[in-house]
Parts: C-alpha cells; sequence; structure tokens
C-alpha cells in the first residue's frame, strides 16, 4: 500500500480542526472522557459524520477491537444519529496483517451499500478504529476479496487521517494526502521528485491521483519543471496486484512531449508509481493492448524505477 506520512503538514491539521470545531455544539466545550475513543456514526439522510464517545472496558487490544466493533454496530445514545454499519453488513472475521494493519473481513453484503452511505461507513469505521492505540491502519476485505472503489481500484491500507470529518451541507468527503510525482527539469533529460499536498474526495486511489498529476503538469508557477505526458492523455484503467501495477493510458499517451526526452516520459510515470510501497514494478499498457516502444524506450516488460534518471526535489501544493 501506500507510503503513509503521520501527522500530515500544518494545512491538513488546520483543516481537520476546523471541520471538528463544527462538529461540536455552537460556543459549547466539548467534555472529553479519559481513555474514550470516538465512536462515529451519521446523520440519518447520510450527510453529516459525527461521534459520540465511548471508554472501552477490555485492557488487552484486541479484546477492545472486539468492544468497538461491537459499538460501532450498536444503536446510537442519540436518536437523530444512525449506525454506520448496517445491519444488513457483517464483519466475518479481523486479525492483523503482514504490514501490521487491521484487516476487516465484511460480507458480501458490504458491496450492495449506495455509493455515498459506503463512504460514510468506511471513513467511520477506519476513523473509529486508528483512535485505538495500537492501530494504526485499516484495510478492508469483501468476502476474503480486497475491496475494490471505483470500478477497479483497490482501496488499499487507510488511516484515520484519510477522511476529515464532514459537517453540514457539502456530503462530499475530502481526503488530503502527500504524493511525490516526478517531472521533467533542465534539459529534459532528467527527472526531478516533487511533493504535492493533493485534496481528494476519498473515492480514487493514490496512485490514480499522481498520475492525475503527471498529466496535468506542475500547478505551480515554475520554470524548473515542466510536464511529461501529453495534456489529453487519459488513464483508462489501474491496478495493483502482486507488487506490479498495472497501467493503461489512451492512445495520446503515445504523443510525447516537445523538448522531453522519451526516458523521461516513461519513467516519469514508472518511478512516481514505484514511490508507492506496493509497487514494484509497472506494466504499461494503450487502450488495453501491449505497445512495444515509447519512441526508443521499450516499455513491452515489466518497468522497474531508474533512480539515475533523477535529479532534485522540490516542495510544492496542488488541489483537486
Amino acid at each position: 500500500m501506500t507510503k503513509r506520512l503521520k501527522g500530515l503538514l500544518l494545512a491538513a491539521v488546520f483543516i481537520f480542526a476546523a471541520l471538528v470545531c463544527g462538529a461540536c455544539d455552537s460556543g459549547s466545550q466539548e467534555y472529553v472522557p479519559e481513555n474514550s475513543v470516538r465512536i462515529y456514526r451519521t446523520d440519518m439522510g447520510y450527510s453529516e459524520l459525527t461521534w459520540e464517545y465511548y471508554v472501552p472496558k477490555a485492557a488487552d487490544l484486541e479484546a477492545r477491537i472486539y468492544e468497538v466493533l461491537e459499538r460501532l454496530k450498536s444503536t446510537p445514545e442519540s436518536t437523530v444519529y444512525n449506525k454506520i454499519v448496517p445491519d444488513t453488513v457483517k464483519i466475518q472475521n479481523y486479525y492483523f496483517g503482514q504490514e501490521g494493519q487491521l484487516v476487516l473481513d465484511f460480507s458480501e453484503s458490504y458491496a450492495a451499500m449506495e455509493t455515498l452511505q459506503e463512504i460514510f461507513c468506511r471513513a467511520g469505521v477506519v476513523k473509529t478504529l486508528c483512535g485505538l492505540e495500537g492501530v494504526d491502519g485499516v484495510e478492508f476485505l469483501i468476502d476474503g476479496r480486497p475491496l475494490i472503489l471505483n470500478g477497479d481500484m483497490m482501496a488499499g491500507v487507510m488511516e484515520g487521517e484519510d477522511f476529515i470529518d464532514n459537517t453540514g451541507e457539502d456530503v462530499s468527503f475530502r481526503q488530503t494526502v502527500l504524493l511525490t510525482v516526478f517531472y521533467a527539469a533542465g534539459d529534459g533529460s532528467t527527472l526531478s521528485s516533487v511533493r504535492l499536498l493533493i485534496e481528494s474526495n476519498g473515492t480514487r486511489s493514490q496512485e490514480e491521483l499522481a498520475i492525475e498529476q503527471l498529466i496535468g503538469g506542475p500547478a505551480f508557477e515554475t520554470s524548473d519543471y515542466r510536464a511529461t505526458l501529453p495534456a489529453d492523455t487519459k488513464l483508462n484503467k489501474i491496478l495493483v496486484r502482486d507488487g506490479i501495477c498495472y497501467v493503461d493510458m489512451s492512445e495520446e499517451f503515445l504523443n510525447g512531449m516537445e523538448g522531453v526526452t522519451d526516458e523521461v516520459s516513461v519513467y516519469s510515470l514508472v518511478n512516481t508509481l514505484t514511490e508507492f510501497t506496493a509497487v514494484n514494478k509497472v506494466r504499461i499498457t494503450v487502450d488495453s493492448e501491449s505497445v512495444k516502444a515509447y519512441g526508443t524506450v521499450p516499455i513491452d516488460g515489466f518497468l522497474e524505477r531508474r533512480p539515475d534518471l533523477t535529479d532534485s526535489e522540490r516542495a510544492g501544493e496542488a488541489g483537486e
């Protein structure tokens, strides 16, 4: 899964703090019980994420997880809020994965939820469980299979910070992530890594967001960096499986970029995707077909990272 950065950037913290304050009663102080965890809920119309405080009685982590999961499925104390996990959805099993993440295996009925309800459920469950000391990330399975978003995007390991609390009339979640992408630098024969703070609605994978930044080119004003992929290129599909990121691009991808070498164009994509811990190699296709070469660069196999093309690093910010 993607590299996770704890306690990200002040901008994200300020946004989160402002929205949390919006969830409290106006003009009142919030009492936080000692050793408590937030049990996330929604309103009846699934337009707001809120919480109730709960103090787990169990001492060891596994028992606390069980207790909190039971609480998540329980009826909220306030009659104006709804439980985050519907009665039709069952948590069949849970365990810690190889990366230390808490894995939840839901029943097949999870996939039957409407999009907005599923987003609220996912956000509420992840934020609740990550409130427990010892739980840093959560992965969802559906009847033993990874949760797939937006057609073929794996949700992967999620953290509480991936979801910003939602209040008021805006029913879309905002996910704030820090990505590293590689743009062309200098005379177009080298790559520079650029760190971008991106806001998304939380329904797309970070790999997809990263490729979008490559296609769009640098959003900040600079003469030091330039786009490596044509602006009319479209990402058809992307899937990460067994350490390989399968990327299917539209035919515009092959048009190349003036002033940028073929190697830089190809490996801006490869180096960007291999920034994610779950990706070791990249397989590129065009409109679902294998292509022998991008100009002078072979791309019909599994491509590995090229650190020798990387020149420098710079920090920047962008918003969706």
